[in-house]
């Protein structure tokens, strides 16, 4: 697969590419990634993938909580963000970044837990993507979704509506794929975790 978006995926280009790092250092981004962080920390996993990393922020933040003792994969659809992904992970040895989607992993082998934050609103055929990263989890694994909660946001809040989900239509996107689904709701923040 030379091109990694499906018709009508929003693409990531040098700017955008540029203008999604300059966001993930305001106040709110870093909280929600504070959260995930502390979220798949909380699980005791030695191995995860980062699915649509973006320039890496997520698996820079869990690297610093586990102390460099944990092996971090991570994929992007976008040439541009992988560079800036790999440029800003370089003095991190334990976090290996490659292109790749929700359709196409390009390493061999299982995870702990495969997640994806403010990724997933993206991805264009849902269900089926969660069938294929299954078969990439571990024994007892899960798959994590993390995005604002619908519930949560206001009309101040129309930039960001896009990037949101209830629990009702994880629930729905958890059924249609084949797999169990438990919802965490925590404020603003709306986690699904699904597994075998």
């Amino acid at each position: 697969m030379s091109d990694y978006y499906l018709k009508g995926e929003e693409r990531f280009g040098y700017f955008m590419s540029i203008a999604y790092l300059a966001v993930t250092k305001i106040g709110s981004y870093k909280k929600f990634s504070k959260f995930i962080a502390e979220d798949i920390y909380s699980s005791k996993a030695n191995t995860i993938i980062d699915i649509g990393t973006g320039p890496a922020s997520i698996p820079i933040e869990i690297t610093r909580l586990y102390k460099n003792k944990i092996s971090i994969f991570a994929v992007d659809p976008s040439k541009q963000m992988v560079y800036i992904a790999k440029r800003r992970t370089k003095k991190y040895k334990n976090i290996n970044i490659e292109i790749g989607s929700s359709r196409k992993i390009p390493f061999e082998r299982k995870f702990d837990i495969i997640f994806s934050s403010l990724s997933f609103h993206h991805w264009k055929e849902k269900e089926e993507s969660l069938r294929y990263l299954k078969g990439f989890l571990r024994k007892n694994g899960e798959i994590r979704i993390y995005e604002y909660n619908k519930s949560r946001l206001s009309k101040i809040h129309a930039p960001i509506s896009q990037h949101s989900f209830s629990k009702e239509e994880f629930e729905k996107i958890g059924k249609s794929s084949g797999m169990k689904t438990k919802i965490k709701i925590s404020g603003e923040f709306i986690l699904a975790r699904f597994t075998n």
